[in-house]
Parts: C-alpha cells; sequence; structure tokens
C-alpha cells in the first residue's frame, strides 16, 4: 500500500536533501584542497621527511582535511543561514509589535515559500491589529457621548430650578 507524501514531507526531504549536499559537497572540497596542498608539497620536495614515518601521512591529511573542512563550512554557512537568520529577526520584531516587517525573498525554494507566508501572516496580524484599534476608539467615543450627555443632564438636575 503506497501512501501519498504530503507537500510538508517533500519539502522536509527537499531541506534534508540540502543539507546533506551541503555537507557531501564540503567534505569533497576539503579533500580536493588536501590533495592539492599535498601536491604542492610533494613538488617542492617538502615531503620527503614525512615519508619516513607511514601513518603520519594519512593523519596529516585527516588533520588538514578536518580544519579546511571546518573554515569552508564557517564560511558557505553564512550564506546559506542568511535567510534563516532574517526570519529569526523578523519573528523577534514581530512579537515585540512591529508588524510592518517584511522579508526578502529569494528565488523559488522551500525557504522562499516560508518566507511569502511569513509576509502574509505579518500582513494579516497588522490588518488584526488595526481593526482592534480601530475598534478600540470607536467604542471609547461610542462610550463618551452617551456618558458626557448623562453628566450635563446631572448637573442641569443638581442645579434645581427646573420646571
Amino acid at each position: 500500500m503506497h501512501r501519498k507524501i504530503s507537500d510538508e514531507e517533500k519539502r522536509l526531504r527537499s531541506i534534508n536533501a540540502y543539507v546533506v549536499l551541503f555537507v557531501f559537497f564540503i567534505m569533497v572540497s576539503a579533500g580536493v584542497i588536501c590533495v592539492l596542498i599535498f601536491n604542492i608539497l610533494n613538488a617542492f620536495g617538502l615531503m620527503k621527511h614525512i615519508e619516513v614515518v607511514p601513518m603520519l601521512l594519512p593523519f596529516i591529511m585527516l588533520c588538514a582535511c578536518i580544519i579546511i573542512g571546518s573554515i569552508l563550512s564557517a564560511m558557505l554557512s553564512g550564506v546559506l543561514l542568511r535567510p534563516l537568520n532574517d526570519l529569526k529577526e523578523g519573528l523577534l520584531k514581530v512579537s515585540k509589535g512591529d508588524f510592518s516587517v517584511r522579508l526578502e525573498q529569494s528565488g523559488n525554494s522551500e525557504l522562499s515559500h516560508i518566507q511569502e507566508n511569513f509576509n502574509i501572516m505579518v500582513k494579516e496580524l497588522g490588518s488584526t491589529e488595526l481593526f482592534r484599534n480601530d475598534f478600540i476608539n470607536d467604542f471609547s467615543h461610542e462610550f463618551k457621548t452617551p456618558m458626557v450627555s448623562v453628566y450635563g443632564f446631572a448637573k442641569q438636575l443638581k442645579k434645581g430650578g427646573l420646571t
């Protein structure tokens, strides 16, 4: 029996695929950079001392891959996580009552759908807030007007001498 996959599950799987591809790209890039560094050092004759200890070369390559992979991850994650950071800042502003926040939509990815839905949500919240403020102002005005009339009549009754 086949179960139909919802759009949310498809998007979640797509985001997971992006993360896996990102990590794979970082690992391959770090490996390629390490091989290039090894070949450059070997071309200049700097690898002769390392060949004496056979287990030292794989250890050095592993350490170099970890360091280069970490540096690449730090640099590229800022670019990939910028839309999420913008969303986080937008949510913080909305939680403080600023409904004028809008997120810039980029492309046609899952994050752009989230940004679009965020913008719709903030627009609806802003219109609800405007409706609420109008209602309070109207109610206050409608409540004060009869109160002023009643106050005026009570004042006249208190003076006395009415015929």
